[in-house]
């Protein structure tokens, strides 16, 4: 979908330029790419049906909201003031609801890693057949995590298995290429 060079902002048209290095320039055209790729990977242009795009939309809005400014942790925090009176904490604090999260969306991002651990080989099969029956098991282990969601009536998980079948299932043999054709 996209090169390293266009993920980063730059044209990638052979000679940079001084006005290539412009960083307003580069971070408009970063945040341009990144909004194309998010656009075709789990938005309206995704190809996804609605129900999965809706829920990966919720799900991305969680990690917008913790990365800037911690917003959940807060939220969470807040909560336990209100119902319990309890000091807020200026770190982390044990709180199951919190971690059950955070432990959920560790899995599904691990399992993205995992799908793409392949892309890492230089070369076609270049880690072997153990290798690839260790990566099978793993992978099969991220998807019966996210069928238990689903069991326990989290449409995230399904929404979450349809996403990883149609946007992180790759032509085979996968090893490094670049999306350009260029190695």
């Amino acid at each position: 979908m996209t090169t390293f060079a266009g993920i980063q902002g730059f044209s990638g048209a052979g000679k940079v330029t001084p006005d290539e290095w412009n960083m307003d320039k580069i971070r408009r055209r970063r945040k341009e790419e990144e909004h194309r790729i998010l656009d075709r990977m789990i938005r309206k242009r995704s190809g996804l049906p609605a129900n999965v795009i809706e829920e990966l939309e919720g799900w991305e809005q969680l990690f917008h909201e913790e990365v800037h400014g911690s917003r959940l942790s807060f939220v969470s925090e807040m909560k336990d003031l209100v119902r319990q009176g309890t000091v807020p904490s200026i770190g982390p604090t044990p709180n199951e609801s919190s971690m059950v999260m955070y432990m959920n969306r560790a899995c599904e991002i691990a399992w993205l890693m995992v799908r793409l651990m392949p892309y890492l080989q230089p070369t076609e099969d270049a880690f072997g057949g153990r290798w690839r029956t260790q990566y099978q098991i793993l992978d099969d282990s991220f998807l019966y995590m996210q069928r238990a969601l689903s069991k326990i009536g989290k449409k995230i998980g399904d929404a979450f298995i349809i996403f990883v079948d149609q946007k992180f299932s790759f032509r085979q043999p996968l090893f490094y290429l670049e999306a350009d054709g260029s190695a």
